[in-house]
């Protein structure tokens, strides 16, 4: 039997800003995921929804020994200085420093973002995710952003972000037809 979430990003001066459905099926049905816009989750606190939609997007997270062969599966923390509307929460108190940080799944990523004591996910497939290295470094996927300064924490990064991309690049690989 499939059960339903219907968790709201949330409402800003009154308008709605969007929902995202995600369909989660019990172990013995296929999992299905039907959504509109940018997968955003308040995780705050612990949030189920989120850790059903989590694993049935993106895979459940790493093993022990796949992480000792790739390194790590965090990024360290960078500083957001951008963000679409999808992610309001963030834009709180615009006096806090922003930080987001970047966590690989087998067919995604999760980008977390905090402002003082808020913290919201982003889920991002790799067949949707778009990245740009230029000024910023940005993340793209469904019509949303968020780009990170290129600062000190962008450079410890640099290798991370390689792993990412060279990831998604593998993931997407498994779906091209030969040519002929």
């Amino acid at each position: 039997m499939l059960h339903a979430k219907d968790p709201s990003h949330g409402e800003k001066n009154g308008h709605e800003t969007g929902k995202m459905y995600c369909i989660v099926a019990n172990a013995a049905e296929e999992i299905k995921i039907k959504y509109q816009g940018p997968m955003v989750f308040d995780t705050t606190h612990p949030n189920e929804d989120f850790d059903q939609c989590v694993t049935a997007t993106l895979g459940a997270s790493f093993g022990l020994i796949e992480r000792i062969k790739m390194g790590r599966i965090g990024s360290r923390r960078m500083m957001i200085v951008g963000f679409s509307e999808a992610f309001w929460p963030l834009s709180n108190n615009l006096e806090d420093l922003l930080y987001g940080n970047i966590e690989l799944r087998p067919k995604g990523i999760i980008l977390y973002g905090t402002n003082g004591g808020k913290r919201m996910a982003w889920i991002i497939p790799y067949h949707k995710l778009t990245v740009y290295d230029s000024e910023w470094l940005s993340i793209h996927a469904e019509g949303a952003v968020i780009k990170f300064k290129k600062n000190r924490n962008y450079k410890e990064n640099k290798g991370f972000i390689e792993l990412m991309m060279q990831k998604r690049s593998d993931y997407l690989s498994q779906f091209n037809a030969p040519f002929n």
